[in-house]
């Protein structure tokens, strides 16, 4: 009976191993809920019932854990960049803030003296307005005197032509006096040898002629008497004459000194003219000056008035920085946190490759291949990305720990079974690791602004990336070939 037991219970448990492995869920629920089956039979059923429901369950759980932990990894990054980016901002918009607040300070000192020195330009400006308009008057006047000169100047230049005439009548009259001198000096002379004869004669008459002799005598007196006086009187007109002559150049001169007089008066006028000219120009645009240094101080007092508005602005800007860069360390914080729970989702991931090591929940082939794609994928990107770092010089959101990366969650996750497979798979992880080392150097050397040395580890980082991507996709073609034999990779 016994015996008969133990064969019936075995044949059942072949058969819930056979509706197991036929994925029949339904018939493994029957078994477990029949309650004329033996314990142990119900038992078993419903551990193989729990396993098959389950089964898909858990590759799906694990794939989200490796597919979570990779965005964890990634947000962190991210994160950890963007705190660290907002934390600089801040501090440099904290930074302008403070150098433009203290600018707006200096241009509000400089406007204000700017507006007292457009005021006291302004005062200058009215005073030299009031100067012009007198001096105008002054120019007026002026112009009044000179107009009363070059009437005088004529009237004088009339009188002088007039004088030159007479003085021409004068001279012709001396000329007139002196040839009747000149007659009369020669009737002297001949009235004096008259005489001398008459006087010979009267001695030669003797007594008789006593009484004309005296008469002779006296003539002859009377003539030299008339040629002193004549020489006198010549002497006289030839002075006079010489002081006509003089008087006579005096009066040209003094015609010839007034015309340049005249032209001189003339000058005078005209320079006075465009000396008003110029003086109606300046005062039209000393006006136009006042005006505009009064449009100008007005400016000044709203640009002081928005100075103040601006020095406000800017003061809530610095206060906004001060909060920006508080909650850049918030951030900070937080992508630290998110790291540890990338450490602990990192290690449920580690348990969840312990999972796939069992036959009903190992990862498939295909996902196993679309996984070594994406790594290849990820990893073009991420030297793409380094890259264009290097290039740029500036620094981007970029992992650079080869265990926290999308295929280093992975990596550390499952390990082959296939020897060709697992043999590539234990080499490239030293491989791996190094190439996210690289990318934090390619990002100290960007900090140090040296540019040339972060393309050259960029160069370094392409050529340990092809290396992975290589041995990726021999791994990739080996697991094509194991998945067509129908063998599994781990």
């Amino acid at each position: 009976m016994r015996i008969f037991k133990e064969n019936t219970i075995e044949k059942e448990i072949i058969k819930i191993s056979q509706d197991f492995r036929n994925e029949n869920v339904h018939a493994l629920d029957e078994v477990e809920k029949s309650t004329s089956k033996n314990k142990i039979v119900r038992f078993t059923a419903g551990i193989a019932k729990i396993v098959r429901v389950i089964s898909p369950k858990v590759k799906k759980m694990i794939n989200g854990i490796l597919s979570i932990t990779t965005r964890i990894s990634t947000f962190s990054v991210n994160l950890d960049y963007s705190g660290e980016h907002l934390k600089k901002s801040a501090d440099k918009l904290y930074n302008s803030s403070e150098v433009l607040n203290s600018s707006i300070k200096e241009v509000k000192e400089a406007m204000q003296q700017i507006t007292l020195a457009i005021e006291d330009d302004a005062e200058a400006v009215e005073y030299i307005s009031s100067g012009n308009i007198e001096l105008i008057k002054h120019m007026d006047e002026n112009k009044k005197n000179l107009g009363l000169v070059k009437n005088v100047n004529k009237e004088l230049e009339f009188k002088a032509q007039s004088m030159e005439k007479d003085m021409t009548e004068l001279n012709c009259i001396l000329e007139n006096m002196k040839t009747i001198v000149t007659g009369m000096s020669e009737i002297a002379s001949k009235t004096n040898l008259l005489a001398l004869n008459a006087s010979i004669e009267a001695a030669r008459a003797g007594e008789a002629g006593k009484g004309f002799a005296v008469v002779a005598e006296e003539v002859r007196k009377l003539s030299e008497s008339t040629s002193k006086q004549l020489e006198k009187m010549e002497e006289f007109v030839n002075n006079i004459g010489t002081c006509s002559t003089n008087s006579s150049k005096s009066v040209k001169d003094t015609i010839e000194s007034i015309d340049k007089l005249g032209e001189y008066t003339e000058a005078i006028s005209a320079s006075s003219s465009k000396v008003r000219e110029s003086i109606d120009t300046e005062v039209k645009s000393i006006e136009l000056l006042a005006a505009s240094m009064e449009e100008i101080n007005a400016s000044s007092e709203e640009i002081n008035s928005n100075m103040d508005i601006i020095g406000e602005n800017v003061q809530e800007v610095s206060n906004e920085a001060a909060v920006l860069s508080e909650k850049s360390l918030e951030i900070k914080y937080l992508a630290d946190e998110m790291d540890k729970i990338d450490d602990e989702m990192s290690n449920l991931a580690k348990l969840s490759g312990d999972i796939t090591g069992e036959n009903h929940f190992k990862i498939t082939n295909k996902d196993f291949i679309v996984a070594i794609n994406n790594a290849i994928k990820a990893h073009e990107n991420w030297v793409e990305q380094l890259q264009n770092m290097a290039m740029e010089n500036k620094i981007k959101p970029i992992q650079t720990d080869g265990q926290k990366c999308g295929f280093g969650h992975f990596y550390n996750s499952v390990m082959p079974r296939h020897e060709g497979i697992k043999e590539i798979w234990i080499k490239i992880d030293n491989i791996h690791k190094e190439l996210h080392k690289v990318g934090e150097v390619v990002k100290n050397n960007i900090k140090d602004e040296n540019t040339e040395k972060a393309k050259e580890n960029s160069k370094k980082a392409t050529q340990l990336s092809q290396t992975i991507i290589n041995m990726l996709s021999n791994i990739k073609s080996i697991a094509t070939e194991v998945d067509k034999e129908g063998n599994l990779v781990l």
